[in-house]
């Protein structure tokens, strides 16, 4: 991708063009742009200068903020019934977003029947057992720039299908993690974080009268439980946070070289 930026720049071909990786982690979210447009600027500088001398280019934190792409708006509409036992019977999820593979390099791969893959992912995966789920992606167009940034599609569907367990566990009476670990017999290193999670909790100080809000979330092998417990300062209308008390999973931690 940055090879044929950087030779459509400089107007040779890509397999001229070589790159030395500095291994100083992934920032994915950033520097895996589509348009390689800190590569091409770097490139274009160091032509217009006459290629003689070795250029660094720094982008400041406004340059970043303001060149930079951003985030995709999503909006979800969930729907899921349960039977007389409480028991999840469908899921039926809608989603509208800007896609971001779409129109890229990428869009060969990422995208199937015009779904974007990273639209759905948290959702089309989701660990809990649903024996009936219905996915819908509603494509949205817009002229501002998105980009993947860092966990892509589990930013959103995470918050959303939580949210949503919490209501079903509310309306069957049932206790939420009770609940969810029902759900997830088929995935027990799901179920081994959230019950690691739930023993954080019970040795966690409960002294302080708190709200608590908890949410689990999976993204690239990585399985994380989390909960945040606030104070609240009804004299400032507001709500503070304490403390956030994680499990995690890390999974694989693959070195991408070798790939």
């Amino acid at each position: 991708m940055e090879q044929g930026a950087a030779a459509a720049v400089l107007g040779i071909k890509p397999e001229q063009v070589k790159i030395n990786t500095l291994y100083a982690g992934g920032s994915f979210g950033r520097r895996a742009t589509t348009a390689a447009d800190y590569i091409v600027e770097a490139v274009a500088i160091a032509k217009a200068s006459g290629g003689g001398r070795p250029i660094h280019l720094v982008w400041t934190r406004e340059d970043d903020i303001k060149g930079g792409y951003y985030r995709p708006m999503v909006y979800h509409k969930v729907r899921a019934g349960l039977d007389k036992d409480g028991a999840i019977v469908a899921w039926d999820h809608h989603i509208v977003a800007q896609q971001i593979m779409e129109g890229t390099s990428f869009e060969g791969f990422a995208v199937r029947n015009g779904v974007d893959m990273t639209t759905t992912e948290g959702v089309a995966d989701i660990p809990y057992a649903v024996p009936n789920i219905a996915i819908a992606v509603h494509p949205a167009r817009a002229p501002v720039p998105v980009l993947w940034w860092r966990s892509v599609g589990h930013t959103h569907t995470a918050q959303v299908v939580e949210v949503m367990i919490d209501d079903l566990a509310r309306a069957a009476g049932k206790d939420p993690v009770a609940f969810r670990l029902a759900l997830l017999g088929k995935h027990p290193r799901h179920a081994g974080v959230r019950s690691a999670h739930c023993r954080l909790l019970r040795g966690s100080d409960r002294r302080r009268r708190a709200g608590r809000a908890g949410t689990r979330a999976s993204s690239f092998e990585r399985r994380l439980c989390r909960d945040r417990q606030a104070l609240a300062l009804a004299a400032l209308r507001r709500h503070v946070a304490q403390r956030c008390l994680a499990a995690q999973e890390g999974g694989r931690a693959p070195h991408f070289a070798a790939l």
